[in-house]
């Protein structure tokens, strides 16, 4: 099936032919009537002539006697017999004398040739019907230059014959045209064809390559200009794709990139339609990973302190700001940069999103961090400045100055176990503490801990009772462990109400070793259990007082377990009690 083009060159191609082969035909059907039209006029005129040549001598025309011209009759007969003519001769007087066709039309002597020549000039003439020529007849003298018109021959032969030629000539013209037209329109189909193959493979190599078939090439055969695009064309689809493979690795390098990048990234259209949107500003504006790619972005964000900062920004400055007030109390902190044309036509914004929830939560446990040890260090040192302002004021030499000296004495030792846990604590969190790590076995560890906390156990009137299903030895630092096992079994003692149980159970589980303590104490509500491990967290900050805690025992028992490569978690049922819970690597493992 042809293409529009293919058509439209065939077309062309029959068009010139018609019109080549018509005008042609025209100017060959005229020469050709014209031709034969003039021969018989020539051999009308040598008849013509030829008979009034051959007149008779001093034989006049008015009244020929018979004798004397019956051999010329019979010669004129067996002429016009001949050539198909009718010859008839007049009287210089336009009577007429001879005539081999019948009957003498009344109008011949008018005619304007018969005139011409009994004036003495030749002439052709005729109608629609014939063609006639007239010829004078000169009187001969005896020497033969008489001058004298003494009649005319008239010739004429019916235009049938020349018609019947023309006819015949008109139809094989037509026949051979009709030929050539249908030559020519397989000539112009095939040419046309061979011409606009290149183009319609081509053209379907465009549609491949818009359809993003970019392997796709033209076979280029010829020289000419056609062959010529064919390769323009394959070079054009080199670049193509050379570019299209740059343009996708730098998209894929950007999508990787936005990504993996920290923060959440944000393109909007300047007519609020979401261009593109990464995986943590999904998580940060708390939208589902859903197709919204298009929408816009007051559908999608309904009142979101976001768009206030849009608003702000108008699409065409620059805006910063913290987003507040969001459902979930993530801090972000946002910017908004606009997008430009290289005319300055607004294109869009990018919003970078950075969550810095971790960042707020550390300056409040950075402010909580110092309120709380200038606290701690306050009441034991407002203590010993008391103690000792009275003893500079006489007490030394009263009974109570012993006593004055042991409380100076355990504030001090409070304010040594203050700075090493603390010392300790930055060690962990800044890894310069250095573990022993060796195989151990956790139950002699469990064993040797309640021996030294039983006497605590036993003024409480607390039973502590194990239970060992993990046998295989772990690997860890025996100090360090027995300092994460001291806190958790003092904790559990500490808040366990007389008579109840303490148990401490060891599980194996996914290739480490469980260690569990649970108590039937008060439990932790659920706002205190993800702060429980916090610095200076304490769930009951008045009975920690008392018993002489700082709230920064469960904080190094976490670090201490993280850098033995485990995991350490709590669980509580208030007023069910609470299990607290560690997991340390086998020795095997």
């Amino acid at each position: 099936m042809f293409r529009k083009i293919g058509w439209e060159l065939t077309l062309s191609y029959v068009m010139v032919i018609v019109f080549s082969v018509a005008i042609l035909g025209i100017f060959l059907l005229n020469f050709v009537e014209g031709y034969f039209t003039g021969n018989a006029r020539q051999d009308l005129y040598r008849q013509a002539q030829l008979v009034a040549e051959g007149w008779p001598r001093n034989v006049s025309l008015r009244e020929p006697a018979p004798n004397e011209i019956r051999f010329f009759w019979g010669m004129v007969e067996r002429l016009s017999h001949q050539t198909g003519s009718r010859i008839r001769i007049l009287s210089d007087r336009g009577a007429p004398v001879y005539d081999t066709g019948g009957e003498m039309e009344p109008d011949v002597p008018i005619l304007p040739e018969v005139k011409s020549a009994l004036s003495g000039t030749a002439m052709a003439g005729g109608s629609k019907a014939s063609l006639a020529q007239a010829y004078p007849i000169f009187e001969k003298g005896p020497s033969g230059d008489g001058r004298a018109v003494i009649g005319v021959v008239y010739v004429s032969r019916s235009r049938i014959y020349l018609s019947q030629i023309l006819s015949h000539v008109r139809s094989q013209f037509y026949l051979g045209f009709s030929i050539s037209m249908l030559l020519s329109l397989l000539l112009a189909l095939f040419f046309s064809h061979y011409i606009t193959k290149p183009i319609v493979e081509i053209t379907r190599e465009a549609d491949n390559i818009a359809q993003g078939r970019l392997d796709k090439r033209v076979r280029a055969g010829s020289r000419n200009e056609i062959g010529v695009l064919s390769s323009k064309f394959n070079m054009m689809a080199d670049a193509l794709q050379k570019t299209l493979n740059e343009l996708t690795e730098e998209k894929n390098k950007l999508s990787v990139i936005l990504k993996e990048m920290a923060g959440g990234v944000l393109v909007i259209e300047s007519g609020g339609g979401i261009v593109m949107v990464n995986k943590i500003a999904y998580r940060i504006l708390g939208i589902r990973q859903e197709d919204i790619l298009g929408r816009n972005v007051n559908t999608v964000l309904p009142g979101h302190p976001l768009l206030r900062l849009l608003e702000d920004s108008d699409f065409s400055r620059e805006a910063h700001g913290a987003l507040e007030d969001l459902p979930d109390g993530t801090a972000v902190d946002a910017h908004v940069t606009p997008l430009f044309t290289d005319e300055g036509k607004p294109l869009g914004v990018v919003v970078i999103l950075n969550d810095v929830t971790q960042f707020r939560r550390l300056d409040r446990m950075k402010t909580e961090f110092v309120s709380n040890v200038s606290h701690e260090l306050k009441t034991p040192l407002a203590s010993i400045k008391g103690l000792a302002e009275l003893l500079l004021d006489g007490a030394l030499k009263e009974e109570k100055a012993s006593e004055f000296l042991e409380s100076i004495n355990r504030e001090v030792d409070r304010l040594t176990r203050l700075v090493k846990d603390l010392l300790d604590l930055s060690k962990m969190e800044s890894g310069m503490l250095r573990l022993e790590i060796h195989p151990l076995n956790i139950c002699d560890i469990i064993q040797q801990v309640m021996m030294r906390l039983t006497p605590q156990a036993g003024r409480k009137n607390v039973e502590i009772t194990t239970s060992f299903g993990c046998t295989f030895p772990v690997l860890a630092d025996m100090d360090r462990i027995q300092q994460v096992i001291i806190n958790l079994l003092d904790n559990a003692i500490r808040y366990t109400p007389p008579g109840e149980k303490i148990i401490v159970r060891t599980t194996e589980k996914e290739g480490r070793c469980l260690v569990e303590v649970s108590d039937t104490g008060p439990g932790i509500s659920v706002e205190n259990l993800e702060r429980v491990f916090d610095r200076f967290f304490r769930v009951d900050r008045a009975r920690s007082r008392g018993g002489g805690g700082f709230g920064l025992g469960l904080a190094i028992t976490k670090q201490i377990v993280e850098n033995h490569g485990g995991s350490i978690g709590v669980s509580s049922t208030p007023p069910r009690g609470t299990t607290f819970y560690f997991t340390l690597p086998l020795a095997g493992e």
